[in-house]
């Protein structure tokens, strides 16, 4: 298990896009539990992710969380 240096999340926390995400650029997403304590939080992405799209946290970056579609 990969260690991380807050807990309070995990990698499957699903979350609702808010404001959409460009390829490379930057959204808000609202998870559905709190991650770090926060429900929202600005995150990026490789690909381009439409308000009302699912997500997920596919990584952590300080301040940032990069996130992933997730299918279905």
């Amino acid at each position: 298990m990969p260690k991380v240096g807050q807990s309070d999340y995990a990698f499957d926390t699903l979350g609702t896009v808010i404001k959409k995400i460009e390829a490379n650029g930057r959204g808000e997403v609202a998870f559905d539990a709190p991650v770090l304590g926060n429900s929202k939080w600005i995150a990026t992405s490789n690909e381009t992710i439409n308000e009302g799209d699912r997500v997920k946290i596919a990584e952590v970056k300080g301040q940032l969380i990069k996130v992933r579609r997730v299918n279905g």
